[in-house]
């Protein structure tokens, strides 16, 4: 007797229910199959727009009708060339990871931390020194924004070295959006924002940075000291350095469409440290649908979510509970923030995961989510994310003589208090023992004197 498909009893019911969240929230995942050594392609059509608002011309409305047919097609077969395509990568990069950057940068950028003056006059000498120090024929561009300040003269700076005009030029995020290969080097002059900036202009493909903190210290993402600019520089030029590719995550937004049932691409973010969705200023706790590869994880029911790259597991993720993750391992981190139960522990993903986040279409409130710290949209009922790993690395050149767990020593007192001192007794206790002193009641915690005097 063959068995109905469907029957009334209230697990069935509900298990149904699941499985229409499950496929109205499939989404067809259009990935490029660009070569990572091939220039990157941008869409013109939103150069006027900010670098993450730039959307992709070519994406295509998706039909939630289409997604159960598309799916089952293209689901398995996607997931097992995300994972040949990131392999190859890793195979890549582990190759150039030891190589020597023996180029002579021609065009250098500098990256300075805004409203910071003592860094404008530092900014000001390391473009000296890099214009003595390189070719005749190489460039250094600054901020547009150091074209009329006064702590940057470029004119007294060309004029004392008697140098000509082009030697120094200027920057905008137009420029490092249109043309990222036309730099050889990059320099940041601050801590990590300043860093998270850099990798945020550069979203797709992104020359090496050598990062300079304002601080005595390096930090998490700040590999040199920047007093110390002149050795640092000539190591870059006259040594062989080694290289570190930090996985970058690819956020992708997408708006739904209530009247006409379809999703619309907004935007795509390249993000180094995190993702981070939130109830914002809503009452209520976030509800939200968490996938891996097409497959329902869970529901969370927290504060928000944070997805975050092995670089950002010391950031927001641990302030949340994340664990720590050496920057040198591929992973997926998903931490929830004050989660509404306790059986909801910090996940770690491998790196060809796909994770999707959307806002069910039951949902109390919207959300808010921001990449990296910026550009903070909010998500209606029905909009989801896509996240995952960028086939575009945050490459930097790495110092020698910086520890990871240093760094955490540095930085976050990592395991750092006083000593737990032995049972031990001084040798005057020894000698000259009190029998009082040796009873001891524990259950009033107090010493019981006036027990032992009249027994």
């Amino acid at each position: 007797m063959d068995m109905p498909e469907r029957s009334d009893t209230p697990g069935d019911s509900t298990l149904d229910e699941l499985n229409k969240i499950k496929l109205k929230n499939l989404y067809l995942r259009i990935r490029s199959n660009e070569n990572v050594n091939s220039p990157a392609n941008f869409d013109l059509s939103g150069l006027n727009t900010p670098v993450d608002e730039v959307s992709n011309a070519n994406m295509q409305n998706l039909n939630v009708s289409d997604f159960r047919s598309i799916a089952q097609q293209s689901n398995r077969g996607d997931c097992y060339s995300r994972i040949e395509n990131v392999m190859k990568l890793k195979s890549l990069y582990s190759e150039a990871i030891n190589g020597v950057f023996s180029a002579e940068p021609k065009n250098i950028l500098i990256v300075t931390k805004p409203r910071n003056h003592s860094l404008v006059y530092l900014t000001a000498d390391i473009t000296k020194f890099l214009l003595t120090s390189t070719s005749p024929d190489s460039s250094v561009y600054v901020d547009k924004r150091l074209a009329n300040s006064k702590r940057f003269i470029a004119n007294d700076i060309l004029n004392e070295l008697e140098l000509q005009e082009d030697r120094i030029k200027y920057w905008t995020p137009y420029i490092c959006l249109v043309k990222p290969t036309q730099f050889d080097l990059i320099i940041t002059v601050g801590d990590n924002q300043t860093v998270l900036y850099t990798s945020w202009l550069f979203q797709k493909l992104c020359p090496p940075v050598l990062t300079l903190s304002d601080a005595d210290a390096p930090g998490f993402l700040t590999h040199f000291p920047a007093a110390d600019y002149k050795k640092n520089i000539n190591y870059l030029l006259n040594s062989s350095v080694s290289l570190r590719f930090s996985s970058r995550l690819e956020c992708s937004y997408f708006k739904y469409n209530a009247e006409t049932e379809q999703y619309t691409h907004v935007c795509t973010s390249y993000v180094l440290d995190e993702v981070q969705v939130s109830r914002g200023e809503h009452p209520y706790i976030s509800n939200l649908n968490l996938y891996n590869n097409s497959e329902l994880m869970t529901v969370v029911q927290a504060d928000g979510l944070i997805i975050s790259t092995p670089t950002g597991s010391t950031n927001m993720s641990m302030n949340a509970g994340g664990s720590l993750v050496h920057p040198a391992l591929n992973a997926l981190l998903i931490t929830p923030i004050c989660p509404h139960c306790l059986s909801f522990r910090p996940v770690i993903l491998p790196d060809y995961s796909v994770v999707t986040i959307e806002i069910p279409l039951d949902s109390r409130a919207s959300a808010f989510y921001s990449a990296d710290g910026h550009s903070k949209i909010e998500m209606t009922r029905g909009d989801y994310l896509s996240i995952v790993t960028s086939q575009y690395p945050f490459t930097a050149i790495q110092n020698p003589h910086k520890q990871w767990t240093k760094v955490l020593e540095d930085k976050l007192h990592w395991n750092v208090r006083e000593i737990q001192k032995p049972f031990s007794r001084k040798q005057s206790m020894i000698l000259n023992k009190d029998n009082n002193d040796d009873k001891f009641d524990i259950a009033e915690n107090s010493y019981n004197r006036e027990a032992a005097e009249n027994s």
